[in-house]
């Protein structure tokens, strides 16, 4: 009895063995198994659209983009000014733009769209386009250098939070706040003011690209965001996205329409 206890421990024993040896083996041979990397994103927090809430747009479009690459996304909040400069110098490997930076690499499929507007009171200033900016003041976040896009003179009020331009514009120090419309309706909420005492209006519609360092990771991680973005575009998955985030349809196909 005891020597057919003892043959059922060996055979048993021979069993496990002979199922451990192909994972034993596997590990052996694969000398790559995925580890975890990460992305560097350098760029100041944009209200609702980019924050340290997980759920933002642009965060929620970079998982997916590069999750499924076993690459985590860091989001490293710093003045704009800064983000460009240390993304030129590989410190980081990407920021963002609404044009092609000198010494990036541009994405071909843009992130967001971005409508540069015009923030004033209601009934207070009468806004005529372009012109009405002409010779007053206006406030706009350090580093986002509006004036060099926009073809009339004015005087610049550069602030550190949008918000705070609001109070500002309630004491009559400024006549207008310059930002995307989203951004400025943010800014509005979070300063306490009433959104009756405000109008917004749309100067010009942009589309905000990521940009790359022009440094081997950088084009690894610039060349994968153009190809997920296309596969995930042709999946539908990426149209999800920003569905779930409140964007309309004729949005989502305005933000990818390559005209």
């Amino acid at each position: 009895m005891n020597s057919y206890i003892h043959l059922s421990k060996i055979i048993l024993t021979t069993l496990v063995l002979a199922l451990m040896l192909p994972s034993v083996t596997m590990a052996a041979n694969n000398t790559e198994w995925p580890g975890r990397h990460e992305v560097r994103f350098a760029m100041p927090d944009l209200g609702n659209v980019l924050s340290g809430d997980s759920k933002c747009i642009i965060m929620n479009v970079l998982r997916a983009v590069y999750e499924p690459e076993y690459l985590d996304v860091r989001h490293v909040a710093i003045p704009y000014p800064r983000a460009i400069k240390e993304t030129r110098s590989g410190e980081f490997h990407m920021t963002l733009d609404i044009q092609p930076s000198k010494g990036l690499l541009s994405a071909r499929t843009p992130i967001v769209p971005y409508d540069l507007s015009a923030c004033y009171f209601r009934g207070k200033t009468k806004w005529k386009g372009l012109e009405s900016l002409k010779g007053q003041r206006v406030a706009y976040l350090y580093g986002f250098d509006f004036h060099t896009l926009l073809p009339v003179e004015f005087s610049r009020q550069i602030v550190y939070d949008l918000s705070s331009a609001f109070h500002l514009l309630d004491r009559g120090d400024i006549a207008f706040i310059l930002d995307d419309h989203v951004l400025l309706k943010d800014a509005m909420y979070e300063s306490g003011f009433s959104s009756h005492l405000f109008e917004i209006s749309i100067i010009k519609h942009f589309k905000v690209t990521p940009q790359f360092s022009d440094t081997p990771e950088g084009r690894k991680y610039l060349a994968l965001y153009d190809r997920r973005m296309k596969e995930l575009l042709q999946s539908g998955e990426l149209t999800n996205i920003y569905l779930q985030d409140e964007f309309s349809k004729d949005e989502i196909k305005k933000l990818f329409d390559q005209k």
